[in-house]
């Protein structure tokens, strides 16, 4: 297993707040018509992905990349997929209720 240094970690975790600032610098670029500042800010987000790949692969045991690649996939499966599926579902049932309690979210024409 490869670790990360701190050096390397330091610098990652200062480039994820550099491109999190350039997305939202993004999204209120296109509520203010600064359309210059969206073509710079647009760099955030393949950067966000290639720092995945990287941070992804880190650990990776190429000599056996069938089993490694089941066991991160299980791994994220029960890290992202689940807690996803059960946040949504939640969201759902109080979306359900809600839509009942308004009357369905349907007003009547007269």
């Amino acid at each position: 297993m490869n670790k990360i240094s701190p050096t390397l970690s330091k610098k990652i975790a200062a480039a994820n707040v550099v491109f999190t600032l350039l997305i939202v610098w993004h999204h209120l670029s296109w509520n203010y018509g600064l359309t210059h500042i969206t073509t710079i800010s647009g760099i955030a987000v393949p950067s966000f992905f290639a720092l995945s790949a990287f941070l992804y692969f880190i650990n990776f045991d190429f000599s056996e990349p069938y089993s490694s690649y089941k066991s991160k996939l299980r791994k994220r499966t029960y890290g992202l997929i689940v807690p996803w599926a059960v946040y949504s579902i939640i969201g759902l049932i109080f979306w359900l209720i809600a839509s009942k309690v308004n009357g369905g979210g349907q007003k009547s024409a007269n």
